[in-house]
């Protein structure tokens, strides 16, 4: 079961979906940069806000999003597997956020990466999907980072 953690209800609909279709949308420039803004809830120790790279359970949705500052992206498609071992732990490493399906709007939820890492491991087990995916490394990134105790916010 997810990690109520982040009660959102679109957060929750996200790793859900993510799971049980094993695709998750981006939308990047010609230089394969993410669409990106910045948070208005997590800040560095600085005071700065911190960069939120946007991801979609949908591909309609991550399209509708492909205006003004992003009208040049185009939509990308990344597999869970993707998600988990190599954008996530490379997200959190660069303490950047995760955005949550953002409207065209720039509306949606800012997520840390370790995280949602650690409920998409729960929600692939609550899915009985285990077999499908090779958990143990991922559960090692995440108790390597729980151990350094670093947290991103």
């Amino acid at each position: 079961m997810l990690n109520e953690k982040n009660p959102d209800t679109h957060y929750l609909q996200f790793v859900q979906n993510v799971v049980r279709d094993g695709m998750v949308y981006a939308l990047q420039d010609q230089n394969d940069s993410f669409a990106e803004c910045t948070s208005e809830e997590w800040f560095d120790q600085w005071g700065n806000p911190l960069s939120v790279l946007c991801f979609w359970d949908d591909a309609d949705d991550a399209l509708m999003c492909s205006q003004d500052e992003w009208s040049e992206y185009q939509l990308a498609e990344y597999s869970l597997d993707e998600l988990m071992i190599e954008i996530l732990p490379a997200m959190y490493e660069q303490e950047e956020l995760v955005g949550i399906a953002f409207d065209p709007q720039l509306y949606g939820s800012e997520a840390d990466p370790l995280q949602l890492l650690v409920d998409l491991i729960s929600e692939i087990e609550h899915q009985n999907l285990h077999d499908e995916y090779d958990l143990e490394p991922l559960k090692k990134i995440v108790q390597d980072a729980q151990q350094e105790n670093r947290v991103i916010h």
